[in-house]
């Protein structure tokens, strides 16, 4: 990790203290959508053959704890398995 300047990261706190919970979460949430953004742009320039459901696993495996991911990724395939059996699209779940 790097070394920071401790004058600048006082600032950099003191900036943050500034800011209202409010802006604080926003900015959060901006750099989450931009994580999200950079990681779907990473993987598919890896696997352009990739269509929006493979994407959406890698991202899953990427994101969450192996055994997390498992359980998560076993649900959404029993629930898929579910929708796929029914012909009638107003009988899926």
């Amino acid at each position: 990790m790097a070394v920071r300047d401790p004058e600048i990261e006082k600032l950099r706190v003191d900036i943050y203290r500034q800011m209202t919970p409010q802006t604080r979460i926003l900015m959060a949430a901006q750099m989450y959508e931009d994580a999200m953004t950079n990681m779907r742009s990473a993987i598919l320039d890896r696997h352009p053959e990739y269509d929006e459901i493979e994407l959406e696993r890698e991202m899953r495996c990427r994101l969450l704890s192996r055994p997390l991911f498992l359980e998560v990724q076993a649900y959404i395939d029993e629930r898929n398995r579910g929708k796929s059996l029914s012909a009638d699209p107003s009988e899926r779940s």
